[in-house]
């Protein structure tokens, strides 16, 4: 209960001193005192969340001599008819 007490004049200090902003991040902390923390171990799907990343994919490939002279390739081939 003291130490219920003692948060109590802390915030209230806060609002003497400062905005209500900071107010709310006091009892924000004060509520969440009590729980605790949860750690998420699940992987972040970033291919489901974010499907334009795998136009990325493609500088990779991009990269390798032997696609580039073989692209080259075809598109000759395919001017030439």
């Amino acid at each position: 209960m003291t130490v219920f007490l003692l948060r109590i004049w802390e915030i209230q200090n806060v609002v003497n001193r400062a905005s209500l902003s900071s107010l709310g991040i006091w009892i924000y902390t004060l509520t969440m005192m009590n729980q605790k923390p949860e750690l998420i171990t699940e992987p972040i799907p970033y291919k489901t969340l974010f499907p334009w990343l795998n136009l990325f994919r493609v500088f990779r490939l991009a990269v390798d001599f032997q696609k580039i002279l073989l692209a080259i390739a075809a598109i000759l081939l395919l001017m030439l008819g």
